[in-house]
């Protein structure tokens, strides 16, 4: 990989790399090229100073930080929920999930499958024929019990996220839409086009869960440099110091990130670990 001056990042500042999983760190495709995680695990190993930000829940971004090398570092899941390191939970934040079930109903109509991430796990709300085709041994996505939620709305264990994906049409926009103009004002609602969304408590999202990330490690949010793709990451990184988009960004995170890589996923998150590492060499 040919070395790339940038000098107007201050990277110099950057004390703590977050980066997203999906379409970030890792391909959309597959979980891993090895000759870019070789790569990655290079500058990880030279001291790279990198975690894991992602919408996923704690088990499946340990999956992945396991991967990729990065499995002792402190990390931020379901969007910003929970931040977590070394087998604890440093902060949790739920959401009231019962205002929402009535509008889960509408999008088990349109055939959407909705997942609800609690501590450990993900509980879909039907078994959709996507639930059976996308289940593994890491991700079982048990049927939500029944009793999940008893007579006063009031769920047995904490939630984190709600996740609800579909195929993408006319209706199952108008669906997305509503469901954000009815309860933006009371959660955190981010919307992909006609496809999906995910809902979390009001104030969290992955800015807010940087900015936790940068408490625990007693550093600056500005400190800390971003790396995302999507809609999800969008304030992450408008707050973070130094925002980075990964080339098959959609235009959302490319149009507020201060640096555009060059290179798609795990390879542009290769790209600017480099620009960090040389940085920290001059």
């Amino acid at each position: 990989m040919p070395l790339v001056v940038i000098m107007d990042l201050n990277l110099e500042k950057i004390k703590w790399i977050a980066t997203d999983i999906d379409g970030t760190l890792k391909p959309n495709n597959a979980e891993y090229i090895e000759s870019e995680r070789q790569q990655f695990l290079k500058y990880v190993q030279a001291g790279a100073p990198i975690g894991i930000i992602t919408g996923r829940p704690v088990h499946g971004a340990l999956y992945f930080a396991k991967i990729y090398g990065i499995e002792k570092a402190p990390l931020v899941a379901c969007n910003g929920a929970v931040v977590y390191h070394a087998g604890k939970f440093i902060s949790r934040r739920p959401l009231n999930a019962y205002p929402l079930l009535s509008y889960l109903e509408e999008a088990d109509k349109l055939g959407a499958s909705t997942l609800i991430n609690v501590q450990d796990r993900e509980f879909c709300y039907r078994e959709t024929p996507w639930i059976k085709q996308v289940r593994k041994d890491r991700d079982p996505f048990p049927l939500l019990p029944a009793n999940f939620f008893d007579a006063q709305g009031q769920a047995i264990e904490p939630v984190y996220k709600l996740t609800i994906n579909g195929q993408a049409s006319a209706a199952m926009g108008e669906y997305l839409q509503k469901v954000k103009r009815l309860f933006s004002a009371a959660y955190e609602v981010v919307v992909y086009g006609q496809m999906g969304l995910e809902i979390t408590a009001k104030g969290v999202n992955k800015a807010s869960g940087l900015v936790e990330l940068a408490e625990y490690l007693k550093i600056d949010p500005a400190a800390v440099a971003a790396i995302g793709d999507n809609e999800n990451d969008v304030q992450m990184l408008q707050t973070a110091g130094v925002g980075v988009a990964v080339a098959n960004a959609f235009p959302a995170a490319k149009k507020v990130a201060d640096y555009v890589c060059t290179q798609a996923a795990t390879a542009g998150v290769n790209e600017f670990l480099q620009l960090v590492m040389q940085e920290r060499e001059a």
